[in-house]
């Protein structure tokens, strides 16, 4: 490697599925992957073995960056293919099934304090691209704006499910608030993590029933996936409009299924540019839950201003963005983007009063834009992503 770039190396970037969103993602990667002197293929399509094959015979990566799956799932990947997993979704697989791929890269810091195998394993939070968002120069169309997904309220036909594996039924909606609060009351530092998340259902469940919760993928990905993916999201964008903001919602069709929300309901934006449109042409954007994501990279990227609502700020003991567990093994030193410099965190029930004073104030807020926007350019692209995964490579 000379003066930061990586030369002769092939990398396929292998995205989970061709929907919208990743089709647009691919050709963002693609460009900072080159930009930090990979030669990159790619593709959203997902690849079996025989179209695996055929991919490493027709474009001869040295190494594959594999979304979501890792070596342990492609046991016919050659073996001079060195294989990169980047988990940005556990899918309700348990930690034991994350294994295998010679760079095991986690979404979250929490994600990399859980994992206790013997191999690589880092943080990698994504990157955004500044030729893709960019502020816009429209005029504001809306106070506020949230862009994302929720999914939507459970069905009767959800909530009356069995989950018992034996005579005495229980039924998914006997399970769920007990688990919601045990997830709630966590201590960040507990070091829990999908595997004792699921040993709590089972010990739920045995307390009724005397036996394990039955196997079910979709009823494990309801309770590890779904569910942390509705309360605070919600609540957040209920909690804007309960302060008489403007409000745009863009995203998945969950949102539509809420009442007080639907009205609200701008539909799912394919087009990267058009989603950094909205980012920029928002007062303010919301978003919670993992504070570095394509969704906030992105909408600082495009000269928005983001609100970050959390039950822990950075001032917080084990809060904030920054904030790594103890056990995670996190090598990377990426500059940090700073509440109030680079965006705003909030806790729920902050809102209004956050909102008013950057409202009256919009030459303050306009700072925290610039400010974001640049520490983005020089710091938290793609480029910058790509190029870790080039130092990480020369370490092995």
């Amino acid at each position: 490697m000379e003066g930061g770039r990586l030369r002769s190396k092939r990398l396929s970037v292998l995205l989970p599925r061709p929907t919208g969103f990743y089709r647009g993602l691919l050709p963002q990667m693609r460009r900072g992957f080159e930009e930090a002197g990979f030669e990159v293929s790619g593709t959203c399509e997902t690849l079996d073995e025989q179209g695996l094959l055929e991919w490493c015979r027709t474009h001869k990566p040295d190494i594959v960056f594999d979304m979501n799956r890792t070596r342990s799932q492609v046991p016919y990947l050659p073996r001079e293919v060195l294989h990169a997993t980047w988990i940005v979704d556990f899918l309700g697989r348990s930690d034991a099934q994350i294994q295998g791929s010679e760079l095991t890269y986690f979404f979250t810091t929490g994600w990399v304090a859980a994992f206790h195998y013997n191999t690589f394993t880092d943080w990698l939070p994504p990157g955004s691209c500044p030729s893709t968002y960019e502020p816009s120069g429209s005029p504001f169309a809306s106070d506020v704006s949230v862009a994302g997904h929720v999914p939507p309220p459970w069905s009767e036909a959800e909530l009356a499910r069995n989950v018992s594996r034996t005579d005495r039924r229980l039924a998914f909606r006997d399970i769920l608030g007990t688990f919601e609060t045990y997830v709630q009351g966590l201590d960040p530092d507990s070091g829990a993590n999908h595997t004792s998340h699921w040993d709590e259902v089972n010990r739920i469940v045995r307390a009724a029933t005397g036996d394990d919760i039955i196997d079910d993928p979709t009823i494990r990905y309801d309770l590890l996936g779904r569910l942390p993916r509705t309360g605070l999201r919600k609540s957040m964008v209920t909690e804007a409009l309960d302060a008489g903001t403007s409000l745009r919602i863009f995203g998945t069709q969950g949102w539509a299924a809420w009442p007080r929300l639907a009205p609200h309901y701008q539909g799912f934006l394919e087009d990267p540019a058009a989603l950094s449109g909205v980012y920029s042409s928002s007062r303010i954007n919301l978003h919670e839950g993992e504070g570095m994501h394509f969704r906030s990279l992105d909408c600082l990227g495009a000269g928005g201003m983001l609100f970050y609502c959390t039950h822990k700020k950075s001032t917080d003991k084990h809060g904030g963005w920054n904030y790594v567990p103890p056990g995670a093994r996190v090598n990377d030193t990426m500059k940090p983007l700073v509440p109030g410099e680079h965006y705003i965190e909030y806790y729920p029930g902050e809102f209004a009063e956050k909102a008013r004073f950057y409202l009256a104030h919009p030459a303050l807020a306009e700072k925290v834009r610039q400010n974001a926007r640049s520490a983005i350019a020089e710091h938290h692209t793609w480029r910058h992503r790509a190029l870790k995964i080039a130092r990480d490579l020369k370490a092995l």
